[in-house]
Parts: C-alpha cells; structure tokens; sequence
C-alpha cells in the first residue's frame, strides 16, 4: 500500500487532501514494522507536502497562510476515522 501511494506521486507534490492519509497509513505502518525506512521515505513525503505548501503559500498575506494551516488540520480532523481504523 505505501509503495502504491509513493509510486502515484511522479511529480513529486502532495497535496493538502492527500497528507493525512499518507500520514496516518505510515504511521501504522511504522508501529506495525518498526521499520525506520518508513520513517525515512515520509520524510520524503513531508518534503513534496511542504513543497507543495510554499507553492500555494507564495502570494498570500499571513492570515491567508494561516487559513491554509487551519484548513489543513480540519482535514486530519475530517480523516481520523481511518486513523482510528488502521492503527
């Protein structure tokens, strides 16, 4: 399943709708492996996320910014019922 969702990013972003899956299916993953390369490759991942970020970040004001930030966490909040699922 992680391979599959690193292999369908070739170009390398991730976006806002996207992250807390990859997050939340890595960190189950993590508990269930112990693998630190789990670790490593979200790394990665976080890179393309924050990427991503600055992209859509660039021309805005800090409240905007901010909104995004905000909008951000709603969308973990809105997911956390596959975190409870999976973990």
């Amino acid at each position: 399943m992680l391979g599959e969702m690193v292999e369908e990013k070739p170009d390398a972003r991730v976006s806002m709708e996207e992250w807390p899956e990859i997050v939340f299916r890595f960190a189950s993953e993590y508990k269930r492996s112990k693998d630190e390369n789990v670790v490593k490759l979200l790394g990665g991942l976080w890179l393309a996320r924050y990427a991503d970020f600055v992209e859509e970040t660039r021309d805005m004001d800090l409240n905007d910014a901010e909104k995004v930030v905000h909008n951000q966490m709603l969308s973990f909040l809105e997911k956390r019922d596959l975190l409870v699922e999976i973990y």
